[in-house]
């Protein structure tokens, strides 16, 4: 399967995971084809709560992963440059159950051909055996035309708004498509991993509707597993953080060890900011987090910021760059489902009864115009 670099990043690398829920090891090898540029590659693992990049040690052209998994499968994705690519890179998706797998590469005599196009396996599945193949050629035009507009206007997507709303509008028919395709494959796991990952996220969709689809469509079976466990999480986290609706609550510890709570920060304004180091639009947006803790005092706004980063290191680095000294979350993993948290950066303003006044996917500002506004009635009066 082709896929795009950037159009995966867009759609599926800032999907989180959160709870611990049959987790178990995996254990790959991988034989690299001969004459690649190291340098070059990629390499992504999906463990089924989260996807992380993976620099593997690479001797005689092969190298080997153990690693957690929580879904039916992991899933290692392979990125490399080819040549015959107009946009991004050409993705190759192995999925891999829990017995030990062997992934062969090799490359065949045509020049400019890519050399993970072709490979053995062993306790291992391409994209094909799993279902992913036809879910994609099934929304194959609705995923060219959001593509094709993302890469001519990308530019624009990131400084226009209507430009973005458009992009949503493409998308939001794309998933509509999707759950025509889950809807006639509603046994397949396939069906119940992709509506997680793709379709559970989205901000185009209603939370209630998509609470409705998953149960009157998928089977008991699926309902019973990893993924029909965080779907019914995130689709009620995503409910109750509708604006107008009473906060969840919370209890938990921040970076320097204080406990923080939602109900012993009634009187006040809270600001819940979910980001992550890697996160290029969290770490565009953090000026604008940082601007309003200089503004505002906190006994009239708690700013709270949640990572998702998995790795203390990255999220110390980035804290660092940006000088943040405002109450910092690591390992809020309780958070972000409470919070039904699917894509970041993601934004919540509570006033001060605990009501929700403010969900940046909600409200599509991605600007923090509307947020601005908010908290200037608020407290400029």
């Amino acid at each position: 399967m082709k896929l795009s670099l950037n159009y995966l990043l867009f759609l599926v690398l800032i999907v989180i995971g959160q709870a611990s829920y049959g987790q178990r090891k995996v254990s790959i090898k991988v034989q690299l084809p001969s004459g690649i540029d190291y340098s070059k590659l990629i390499l992504k693992y999906n463990n089924g709560q989260y996807i992380k990049e993976v620099k593997p040690i690479i001797a005689n052209n092969a190298f080997a992963i153990s690693d957690s998994c929580y879904s039916r499968y992991a899933i290692l994705i392979f990125f490399y440059p080819d040549s015959t690519e107009t946009e991004g890179m050409s993705g190759v998706a192995i999925w891999v159950s829990g017995k030990p797998a062997n992934i062969s590469f090799y490359q065949d005599s045509l020049t400019n051909k890519n050399p993970f196009r072709n490979y053995n396996l062993v306790n291992a599945l391409s994209s094909g055996d799993v279902g992913e193949d036809r879910y994609y050629k099934f929304i194959d035009t609705e995923l060219k035309d959001a593509q094709n507009f993302y890469f001519k206007n990308r530019d624009s997507i990131n400084t226009n708004e209507k430009y973005l709303d458009i992009l949503h509008k493409k998308q939001e028919i794309g998933e509509r498509k999707g759950l025509e395709f889950i809807a006639l494959n509603a046994n397949q796991y396939y069906s119940i991993w992709v509506f997680k990952n793709e379709i559970v996220p989205s901000s185009s969709l209603r939370a209630d509707s998509l609470l409705r689809f998953y149960q009157q469509v998928f089977p008991d079976s699926l309902k019973q597993t990893y993924e029909g466990n965080e779907i019914i999480k995130r689709l009620k986290g995503r409910i109750s953080t509708k604006k107008g609706g009473e906060a969840p609550d919370f209890r938990v510890k921040d970076i320097k060890g204080n406990v923080v709570s939602l109900n012993g920060l009634r009187g006040k304004y809270v600001l819940l900011d979910f980001w992550a180091s890697w996160c290029v639009p969290c770490m565009e947006a953090m000026p604008q987090i940082k601007s309003l803790h200089q503004k505002y005092p906190k006994d009239q706004l708690e700013i709270i910021s949640i990572t998702v980063d998995k790795t203390y290191g990255n999220f110390s680095a980035a804290l660092k760059k940006i000088n943040a000294d405002w109450t910092q979350i690591y390992q809020g993993s309780d958070l972000v489902t409470r919070y039904g948290v699917g894509l970041i950066p993601q934004v919540f303003l509570i006033n001060e009864k605990g009501v929700m006044v403010f969900n940046m996917e909600e409200e599509k500002d991605y600007q923090f115009i509307k947020l601005k506004k908010i908290l200037e009635e608020a407290f400029e009066k």
